[in-house]
């Protein structure tokens, strides 16, 4: 997995919520390579929230053309390149919307059930189910 530091395109720094997810505490996950899957181990602050309603903001990687996207993936740094997640795997989070969220390059701040995966094939190691994006 090819991990791009986000210091090195001088992002400006995404809007940290009062009561929120953080990057910088989700980007503290260790990864283990083994064999045919990342396994993932997380840091205690994170791991508590699992299965909880958590609110994050971050960008949208549209993952197909639709306007209201149902499955995308949600980032710590606008993405420039699709096989290059900004951030590697700790600096993603694979969202699923029953209801579709509005495509958008500009930051948006959603809401919906952690999920840890902790031994993935995909790269994936947070998912967000029934998200839904918050005033």
């Amino acid at each position: 997995i090819n991990i791009i530091s986000l210091d090195i395109h001088n992002y400006a720094a995404l809007p940290e919520l009062e009561s929120g997810l953080a990057w910088r505490e989700l980007m503290q996950a260790t990864l283990d390579y083994q064999e045919d899957k990342l396994v993932a181990s997380f840091p205690a602050s994170i791991a508590q929230q699992a299965g909880e309603q958590v609110d994050i903001v971050g960008y949208m990687l549209p993952l197909d053309a639709d306007t209201k996207q149902k499955h995308f993936l949600l980032t710590s740094a606008p993405p420039s390149c699709f096989y290059h997640i900004p951030g590697g795997p700790a600096g993603v989070i694979e969202v699923f919307s029953d209801i579709g969220v509005e495509a958008s390059w500009s930051p948006i701040k959603i809401t919906g059930e952690l999920v840890l995966v902790e031994s993935s094939k995909t790269g994936v190691i947070y998912q967000l189910e029934g998200a839904i994006v918050m005033d």
